[in-house]
């Protein structure tokens, strides 16, 4: 099963006695305190107040209060574990990952289908090293019966937006971690500071992922969109950039039985169970071992293609990419049998800048482009 390591190369920053993430890191210096501050927020139309975004299919969002908390990195994983444990059986997943597109910072994902939570907090431990100590994502769960938003932020600063009926569970849990209220919190983000991966996966080890790799795995086992407006091409600060043009990675998988690792489940279980993590450095059995694989040639393999693409919104750059893989498949020949086709997946839309853009294209193609129209630029598949 894929897993992902950290880098045991890197030195985890302390200040005034104070862990922080191996992710991210504070250049000035800062004293900070673990605590939390706490808000009220009236209810509103559904908008998550954490994002230019609109909350989609979420019903209106309730009077609530927000605590946000602050705790030094080696306490993060506990103190998630017990705000998640609030959440009832089943909840939405959210993820932010700090992206490769030039016009907005964070590439914002949701789910609008319930997962349940033994399902969410498996995964939360199969990736611990990249939810907890990974500068570039941020991750949660909410529910909306009754209301309650746990998010952790790319600091690894935690947010809790719960109804009335639940501040007191809340309270409990931040008294049980000591935990007092001060007047502001100061993490990494309050001065100049740097994010990064900590990931590593070595060539020899295909079992380990990267940061965008987990990515593409959370948008299929959480079911994961990206929380933008498709009909618009708007730049982080809600201005309308028009046309620009867009790498687009997309996934074909074709049809078969979906790989499985030799094993049972509850061999999984008592690897996870029998390892205990150590507090800078998560390690694991399967981080040793690799686990051995069934014979590759009776799984099929998943096939990406590379297009670039200009196009004045998400939806017609998805379009674009999904008719150049049409054609490449042709061009392959590839014959899917008499099974349907599983529906290709936008692993990545980046949208470039036009001098960027312009001189890609042109490295493969020879040409210029014409970034004034939409239409397709390049294609090719990916070794």
């Amino acid at each position: 099963m894929a897993r992902c390591r950290v880098d045991q190369s890197i030195k985890r920053v302390e200040m005034a006695g104070f862990a922080f993430p191996l992710g991210v890191y504070p250049v000035d210096p800062v004293e900070p305190k673990s605590g939390y501050t706490t808000a009220f927020e009236p209810a509103d139309d559904g908008t998550d107040p954490t994002t230019t975004e609109t909350g989609g299919e979420w019903e209106e969002w309730p009077d609530r209060y927000v605590f946000d908390i602050l705790v030094p990195a080696t306490r993060v994983e506990a103190l998630c574990r017990s705000l998640f444990s609030l959440l009832p059986g089943r909840s939405y997943p959210i993820l932010d990952f700090l992206g490769q597109d030039e016009f907005r910072e964070v590439d914002p994902y949701v789910s609008y289908d319930l997962l349940g939570m033994d399902r969410f907090m498996d995964t939360l431990r199969r990736f611990r090293g990249f939810f907890y100590e990974d500068g570039l994502v941020g991750f949660g769960a909410m529910s909306e019966e009754p209301f309650l938003y746990v998010f952790v932020d790319e600091h690894k600063v935690v947010t809790v937006r719960a109804e009335a009926s639940i501040k007191e569970k809340v309270e409990k849990v931040l008294s049980a971690f000591d935990l007092e209220q001060v007047p502001e919190l100061l993490s990494a983000d309050s001065v100049t500071h740097e994010h990064r991966s900590v990931l590593e996966a070595p060539n020899e080890r295909p079992d380990l992922l990267v940061g965008d790799e987990i990515i593409e795995v959370l948008r299929d086992e959480w079911r994961l969109v990206l929380n933008i407006d498709p009909e618009s091409n708007l730049d982080e600060d809600g201005k309308d950039l028009g046309m620009t043009g867009w790498r687009c990675i997309v996934r074909y998988d074709p049809p078969g039985p979906p790989e499985k690792a030799v094993g049972s489940d509850e061999d999984e279980e008592e690897d996870e169970s029998a390892e205990t993590p150590e507090p800078e450095v998560v390690k694991e059995k399967s981080d040793v071992e690799s686990p051995e694989l069934v014979d590759t040639k009776e799984v099929p393999v998943s096939r990406y293609a590379e297009i670039f693409l200009t196009a004045d919104s998400l939806h017609r750059a998805t379009d674009l990419a999904l008719e150049a893989l049409e054609e490449l498949l042709e061009q392959a020949e590839i014959d899917p049998g008499d099974d349907p086709i599983p529906e290709p997946m936008m692993v990545v839309a980046d949208r470039w800048n036009a001098e960027d853009f312009a001189k890609a294209v042109e490295q493969v193609t020879k040409q210029k482009p014409d970034v004034s129209e939409s239409g397709v630029h390049h294609a090719v598949w990916l070794n």
